[in-house]
């Protein structure tokens, strides 16, 4: 699965679900981003485990919008 953008998607409340389908593989498009972007990338890394920093989330990337899928 592929995050494209973060401003526009967010799958972070879906992450458990995913894993559950079969899900093993994830994504997040990082190009053309400053290097702050990156703490979003071990935001969704957190939640892999099982630790979903939604708050975090929201203060490095305050546009997300839940996502469908």
């Amino acid at each position: 699965m592929i995050i494209f953008n973060d401003r526009d998607l967010s799958l972070i409340d879906e992450i458990d679900h995913l894993k559950n389908l079969g899900y093993c593989n994830f994504s997040i498009d990082g190009r053309y981003r400053k290097d702050s972007y990156y703490k979003i990338v071990n935001i969704y890394q957190e939640a892999l485990t099982g630790n979903i920093l939604k708050q975090e989330l929201e203060k490095y990337s305050p546009k997300n919008t839940p996502a469908n899928y």
